[in-house]
């Protein structure tokens, strides 16, 4: 197996960037997912998806729908590779068998990978691990759990989404948000936040530029 990935690997031109999202329930990872892959495949980008669904405590099994949210253009769509995985019990949103699709995956030549996690409290870090980029997707009503979280959000996130930002609440989410931010320590990469309305597929190019910048700042600091 891992002679096998050593030559997909050598036939690659570069390594994968991985693009993690996480977020609590409700907040529209699975919508934000689908709007962003659509937009990459407008631009002729080829995306492969990692989703990661939770598995039944009792029977260790799991739906792993998020395969049937993907609107069925890009199912079908040979620039569109997804494989959804259960967690197993695995902490953080993520699956055991995460790092070695990534793997795998990368040697396979996909030049974008999107990990999409479960749904996690915004402390669990596990995807930030594995990911160039990641989105935290915040829900619009979410102030409490913001206020609650905001140590586990500021280490991880490199982009913050309010998304369903059409809602009530979402005013006082990026608000709380802001907040959060003016009291961080200073860092080299300002996290930028912004605000979706996926299933209308409103704000997701600026979704798309902020993972640009933010990947021609890895590549510049060294930190890629």
């Amino acid at each position: 197996m891992l002679e096998l990935v050593a030559q997909l690997r050598a036939r690659a031109s570069e390594p994968s960037y991985v693009l993690g999202l996480t977020g609590a329930p409700g907040s529209g990872k699975s919508t934000l997912v689908d709007a962003l892959v659509a937009s990459a495949r407008a631009r002729n980008e080829r995306v492969a998806v990692i989703a990661v669904d939770p598995s039944s405590p009792l029977s260790a099994g799991a739906i792993l729908g998020d395969r049937v949210k993907l609107r069925s253009a890009l199912s079908s769509d040979d620039g569109v590779f997804m494989r959804s995985f259960a967690s197993r019990g695995a902490l953080g949103g993520l699956a055991a068998v995460v790092p070695g699709a990534l793997r795998a995956i990368d040697a396979a030549g996909w030049p974008m990978i999107l990990v999409e996690t479960v749904s996690v409290g915004q402390s669990e870090l596990a995807v930030a691990a594995q990911a160039d980029t990641t989105v935290v997707v915040v829900n619009p009503d979410s102030g409490d759990e913001i206020q609650a979280n905001k140590t586990g959000l500021l280490e991880m996130a490199d982009i913050f989404v309010v998304n369903k930002a059409d809602l009530a609440g979402a005013d006082r989410a990026v608000r709380d948000l802001q907040a959060m931010l003016h009291l961080g320590a200073p860092k080299e990469w300002s996290t930028p936040l912004l605000t979706t309305v996926a299933n209308q597929e409103q704000g997701i190019d600026a979704v798309w530029n902020a993972i640009g910048q933010h990947q021609h700042f890895l590549d510049e600091s060294g930190e890629g």
